[in-house]
C-alpha cells in the first residue's frame, strides 16, 4: 500500500501545465527519484504536495486513504511529511541538532519549541552523556590494563 499517491494531479502556469494529470504512487521504505529536465515539474510537483502552491485539479492520498485536495504548508508535518529546500538557510545562531528539529517537529511554534523540542534534548543528552560514560569506563579499563601488564 502507497504511502502517498496522487490522482490525475494537474497544476497549470497561466495555460502551460507544470503537472498534467499526474497519478503516481511512493511506497513504504522504498526510494523513489523523480527525474527529469529543467521545467518539466519536478519542483512544482514537490511545491503541491507539500502546501506551497495550491493544485489545480485532482487530488492527493495520504496512507490510510485520506484523500486531500489541498495540502496545507502548516499541516504537512501533521501527515508525517516534510521537505527541504535546495537553497540551505541555516540558522546561525543555533547548533546544528537544532537546525534539524526545525523540520523534524510540528509546524507549531509553541509545540516545537516545548514539547518535541525538550523531549528529544533530554533524549540526546541523557544518550550522549551515557556514550560519554561508557567512553571514559573503556579508556579507564584499557590504561588499567596497560599498567598492570609494564608493572
Amino acid at each position: 500500500m502507497p504511502i502517498l499517491s496522487t490522482k490525475h494531479l494537474t497544476k497549470h502556469f497561466d495555460g502551460v501545465y507544470a503537472v498534467n494529470n499526474l497519478s503516481i504512487s511512493f511506497e513504504a521504505g522504498k526510494i523513489t527519484g523523480i527525474i527529469g529536465p529543467n521545467g518539466s515539474g519536478k519542483s512544482t510537483l514537490i511545491n503541491t504536495l507539500t502546501g506551497m502552491i495550491p493544485v489545480d485539479a485532482g487530488e492527493i492520498v495520504i496512507a490510510g486513504g485520506e484523500r486531500l485536495h489541498r495540502v496545507r504548508a502548516h499541516e504537512v508535518s501533521t501527515l508525517g511529511m516534510t521537505r527541504t529546500f535546495q537553497d540551505v538557510k541555516l540558522f546561525e545562531q543555533m547548533p546544528v541538532i537544532d537546525n534539524i528539529l526545525v523540520v523534524l517537529t510540528e509546524r507549531s511554534i509553541w509545540k516545537s519549541l516545548f514539547e518535541k523540542h525538550v523531549a528529544f534534548h533530554h533524549y540526546f543528552s541523557r544518550r550522549t552523556i551515557r556514550r560519554f560514560i561508557s567512553r571514559n569506563d573503556q579508556d579507564r579499563d584499557g590504561r588499567d590494563e596497560g599498567i598492570t601488564r609494564s608493572g
